[in-house]
Formats: structure tokens, C-alpha cells, sequence
């Protein structure tokens, strides 16, 4: 199966061979849980978000003919985004709890603030500034492939990257930013 392409084994996977459904899973699952656990902040949503996204590719009948990573990373950012809307129905404040150790400040470490404060920057962008920044800072897919994945052109790809720094800048700005 390792010598299948992605789309042969998405195929394979409809005429229910789960080898290649398995294989699909081993190399997609720790992509898609990095791009859900940085739009989401909690790694029990992101590995939820990932194990819906991949139930519905293995349930439902898609046509992928090309570019299956572009494919799946637009569902996972689309499940992330789905996730983010049922919490905030319940909880406008869904990022919250993933700051929680600021409880105890002696015992948070100089690292471990810088990179809640990161997160934190990251959570506060909006959706889509936040889904492109992730795909770039991330996952280091280029700007061509993550406007593919987001289904814009190059140019408002750029462009929404260069919102999503500009509005950083801003946040960091504003925060006392431990140097």
C-alpha cells in the first residue's frame, strides 16, 4: 500500500479496503491534528475534529480526482470551523481553558508563558487569517498550496497572510510580551 498514491488508496478505500483506508490514516492523521490543534487550542477537539474528517471521508462518497492533502486539510480546517461555532453557541469565551495554567504563575516557566502568549495571539485572529497562518507557520505549506487548500487565488491568499501579521503585530503589541 506505501507505494499507492493518495488518490488510489482514497479509491481503494470505497470498494472497502481498509488496508488502504489505514494507510491513508497514517499518513494524514498527525498532519490534520497539527492543523486542528492550532485553529482549535485543545488536543481532545483536534482529535476529535481529525477523527470526523477522516469518518466522513471513509462514509461518504467525495469525487477527489487531484490533490488529496489540499482536499483533507480543507476538511479539517471546515470541522475546526464547525467545532469553533458549536462552542461558541455554547461558550463565546472557547479559548479560556486552554490558558488555565496562568493559575499558578510560579510554576509556569519563561517558555511555557511565551508560548501561551502565542497561542493565545493565534486564537485571536480571525477563522480564516488563523486557518492561512497555520498552514504557512505550521505545517509549511507554500503560499500556492495553502490558497489551494483554501480555495482562493494567490493574491488573497497573500493578502489574508498579511492581515493576519499585521493583526499579530497589533496583539503582541498589546500584550505585555515577556521578552
Amino acid at each position: 500500500m506505501k507505494n499507492k498514491t493518495d488518490i488510489e488508496l482514497y479509491k481503494l478505500t470505497k470498494t472497502g479496503d481498509n488496508a488502504a483506508f489505514e494507510e491513508l490514516f497514517r499518513r494524514y492523521h498527525q498532519k490534520g491534528f497539527n492543523i486542528a490543534f492550532r485553529l482549535l487550542a485543545s488536543p481532545e477537539a483536534a482529535e476529535d475534529t481529525v477523527m470526523e474528517t477522516f469518518v466522513r471521508l471513509y462514509e461518504a462518497d467525495y469525487n477527489i480526482k487531484v490533490d488529496f492533502p489540499a482536499y483533507f486539510y480543507r476538511a479539517v480546517i471546515n470541522q475546526s470551523y464547525n467545532h469553533i461555532r458549536s462552542k461558541n453557541k455554547e461558550n463565546r469565551l472557547f479559548g479560556e481553558a486552554a490558558f488555565s495554567q496562568k493559575d499558578d504563575p510560579m510554576n509556569v516557566t519563561l517558555e511555557k508563558l511565551k508560548e501561551q502568549q502565542a497561542e493565545k495571539a493565534l486564537l485571536s485572529l480571525p477563522e480564516r487569517q488563523r486557518a492561512a497562518f497555520v498552514l504557512i507557520a505550521y505545517e509549511g505549506l507554500s503560499y500556492k498550496d495553502a490558497a489551494n487548500v483554501m480555495k482562493i487565488s494567490v493574491k488573497a491568499f497573500e493578502a489574508l497572510i498579511s492581515r493576519a501579521r499585521e493583526n499579530l503585530k497589533k496583539v503582541f503589541k498589546d500584550m505585555d510580551v515577556v521578552k
